[in-house]
Order: structure tokens, then sequence, then C-alpha cells
């Protein structure tokens, strides 16, 4: 989309001014960049383009996380108005409990979060949205009672993967369909992650 495309023009931008390839740096930087790139960056505001140090801002900026702060203010996915989507992987010993397949559910539509919740032993949880709303979400959940609960590991991409958010799974007490979960990942475009999330490639490990 044109927001997607305006958003990677400034986060090339941004490491093009953030990163430079020499030091010290000249007093004066000119930035080599496409007609989107410069464009992008005049949109930032004049200001803020006029206080900028190119090295001293690079050694306490992260350039990818500028990106991000420029991105999530001026771009939509046409999904939750993100530029970027956070998604974070859960694995729970088991989720069995009637209050937390209510509140589960609950929660990621409160903060706008799609992905799907599979109960049973193990039990898995795949949210995805905006940064701070996974962050709220993962904060809240870790803060109920669990056998165990464990975050796999977090990503960002471009898009999400689940339109909504989904309960599926087993009922109370009973083994997961491992098979179900994977076939889910698989269909939303993220099954390279299963092993993952599982745990499996832990065990291999071992």
């Amino acid at each position: 989309s044109a927001a997607r495309a305006r958003c990677t023009a400034a986060r090339v931008a941004w490491l093009q001014l953030a990163a430079p390839l020499f030091y010290p740096p000249p007093s004066t930087f000119r930035l080599q960049s496409t007609h989107a790139s410069a464009q992008a960056l005049r949109n930032l505001g004049k200001s803020r383009l006029d206080a900028f140090r190119p090295w001293g801002y690079a050694k306490s900026q992260d350039a990818r996380t500028i990106g991000r702060r420029y991105c999530s203010k001026n771009a939509t996915d046409g999904a939750s108005g993100d530029s970027f989507v956070r998604r974070a992987y859960v694995w729970s010993h088991h989720i069995y409990a009637k209050k937390k397949k209510r509140e589960i559910p609950e929660l990621a539509k409160k903060l706008q979060l799609s992905g799907f919740c599979s109960t049973g032993k193990p039990g898995f949880i795949i949210v995805e949205g905006a940064e701070e709303n996974v962050k709220r979400f993962l904060g809240t959940i870790k803060r109920w009672p669990w056998q165990r609960l464990i975050v796999r590991s977090q990503e960002d991409s471009d898009e999400r993967a689940f339109d909504s958010f989904k309960m599926t799974g087993a009922g109370g007490g009973e083994k997961n369909d491992l098979r179900e979960v994977r076939r889910i990942m698989e269909e939303a475009g993220i099954g390279d992650n299963f092993e993952t999330v599982a745990g499996i490639s832990d065990i291999r490990q071992k």
C-alpha cells in the first residue's frame, strides 16, 4: 500500500542518516536518497531535522526503533492502524480453566489483537497487533496463575497473519492436537515457527 511504501522509505532514510559509514562525520551531512525517502523525511517536520546530529543521535537511538516510531504515527496496515505488527508466540503447560478461556479472547478483543488460542495440554496463544498492545496483553496474562507459561518468541511483521482472534483446541482435561495447531499456523503463513512455540526445537537441541 502507499502507507507501507512511505513507511519503508522513512526507515531507509533514517538508516541512511543514523548510520554514517565514516567517522568523524563532516560538519555538513548530505543525505543521498530517493525522492520517496527525502519526502518521508520532510514529513517528519523541519524542526526535528534541524536538531538532528547524525553520529551522536545514532549512538543513543536505534535506527530501526526510530523508523518504527515514525511509522506507528504516520501509516496504517489496513487492519488496526499499525505500521508494523508485533507477533508473540506463547506456550503454556495447559489451558483448562473456563475463566481463562473467557478472558483471553476478551482481552485480545479489547486490545485489538488478532491470532488464536488453542486450549488443552499444552496450550498455545499467538497474538499480533500494535507493539504496545501486545506488551499489555503479555503483561496481563503473566499475572494470572499458571503451572507454566513461556513467551517462546516475538517478531515484527509488515502485516497481520490473522483477521481476528479465535479460540480453538481441546476441552477441559484433554490433550491438545498439535497437528491442528500446526495446520492453523501453516495456513496463516507462520508455520515455520511451530517447532519454536511448541518447544520441539529445544528438545532436538538437547
